[in-house]
């Protein structure tokens, strides 16, 4: 039996209104913000900064040649000495804390929330975008369920930075997910910030490292989902970050699924933990936090205007509309736990340019896209989906949504080009 439900809601007008407080949604408030509008950013949790911050991935990568909020992070930060080095010393000869990508989470959500206060962003903290009311092509309206009962949130553009899609599914736009042979999207996990790990610890460097670390689960007859593991040094002095949790074939539009492998997950965790005490040097392993939600990889991609392809990733293509040079490798993890192959496939990307377009989803002409669900197909995806690509489309939808606010135009009327200059004119190099 279908059920419709009448809902009364508080109205509240905007410019712009973000959906997701990850690093992408973030950026995209930051920079519409700072184009002098009146902006709200939607955000399921209590904090932002999305995987890095709730899934504990405290790595920020592909940030090499990046300016705009990506080299913002890195100052603030750097200067607060709140990053580290992933390989190599930890401290200089004068002992102080070699810098690199290894971030203390603690901080950057400091910065994020002092940055949006500063620029006057409305934050809707444990706050969730319900449904989307629209009128042809365009949202007239976003529901959002908050702690005072339902907002409506009324803008003329928004901006769907919830890297699962979510936003765009409730505006009807069509979107994919999933290998392109088995239609099995790449695996979640839950990861966790660890003590107690042995000093002589090399950490895991690479492959032949994971197997070696590996072997040792083998001889213990320790399983772990993942069958790898990876363990390395955090920003913070005897912390760890352990990995060996993959939740397999999880649906990015199935409620009980996603449910099912985060509380799987979790379980597993604290196993893994515990069998890992019998391995002789790990007798004082302790968990100091296991990620506060699951890590996905792969969510719902969007189709937009253009759909970035294998093709364009291998043969390193640019566009006139670029607002990110992405040089990340190929990253597809097991689809399933049969799957042995390296993580590129047997793939190489070369650096290419996302464009403008891939921003702009088909069928809903006031929405942006920003961070993992912009349009582009499974291996693009496995590339651009990082971080240091996630914030410059956010800082690109946000300067577009913006515009768009201010000249009462739509995204699709925006010039590429212009979006482009002012991705350049923050420091990015295209």
């Amino acid at each position: 039996m279908e059920h419709v439900f009448s809902v009364s809601a508080k109205v509240r007008e905007y410019d712009v209104v973000v959906s997701g407080g990850g690093l992408a949604g973030v950026a995209a408030a930051v920079s519409a913000a700072r184009q002098g509008v009146k902006v709200a950013l939607v955000e399921s949790g209590g904090e932002l900064g999305g995987d890095i911050t709730k899934g504990f991935v405290p790595q920020l990568l592909d940030c090499q040649d990046k300016g705009g909020f990506v080299a913002e992070i890195f100052d603030h930060l750097n200067a607060g000495g709140h990053t580290r080095a992933r390989r190599g010393p930890r401290y200089d000869e004068k002992g102080t804390k070699v810098p690199g990508t290894m971030i203390e989470t603690e901080y950057l959500k400091s910065f994020l929330d002092r940055t949006l206060r500063d620029l006057g962003v409305d934050v809707y903290y444990h706050s969730l975008s319900c449904f989307a009311e629209r009128k042809g092509r365009r949202i007239t309206a976003l529901l959002v369920t908050t702690e005072e009962g339902n907002l409506c949130l009324n803008a003329p553009v928004y901006v769907d930075a919830t890297g699962n899609g979510q936003l765009s599914a409730l505006a009807g736009c069509k979107y994919e997910f999933g290998h392109p042979r088995t239609g099995s999207p790449q695996p979640a996990s839950m990861n966790m910030l660890v003590t107690g790990v042995p000093e002589d610890f090399a950490q895991t460097e690479n492959n032949a490292d994971k197997a070696k670390l590996k072997q040792k689960f083998d001889e213990a007859g320790i399983h772990v989902s993942a069958n790898e593991v990876f363990l390395i040094r955090s920003a913070i002095d005897g912390c760890w970050v352990l990995s060996a949790n993959y939740q397999y074939n999880v649906p990015p539009d199935d409620p009980l699924a996603l449910s099912s492998a985060t509380r799987d997950g979790r379980i597993e965790c604290t196993e893994i933990v515990d069998a890992m005490r019998k391995l002789p040097g790990f007798e004082k392993l302790d968990i100091l936090l296991i990620s506060s939600h699951l890590g996905i990889r792969e969510g719902r991609r969007i189709l937009g205007k253009y759909r970035l392809t294998f093709e364009d990733i291998t043969q390193g293509r640019k566009f006139e509309d670029a607002i990110s040079l992405v040089r990340f490798s190929i990253d597809v993890h097991a689809i399933d736990a049969t799957d042995k192959r390296d993580h590129g496939q047997g793939r190489r990307a070369v650096p290419y340019h996302i464009p403008y377009r891939a921003l702009l989803p088909l069928g809903c002409d006031n929405l942006l896209l920003a961070g993992r669900c912009i349009s582009g197909d499974f291996y693009a995806h496995a590339s651009y989906r990082v971080v240091g690509n996630v914030i410059p489309t956010g800082e690109a939808a946000g300067f577009a949504a913006a515009r768009c606010a201010k000249a009462e135009i739509l995204p699709g009327d925006v010039d590429g080009k212009t979006v482009r200059e002012y991705m350049e004119s923050l420091g990015y190099k295209l």
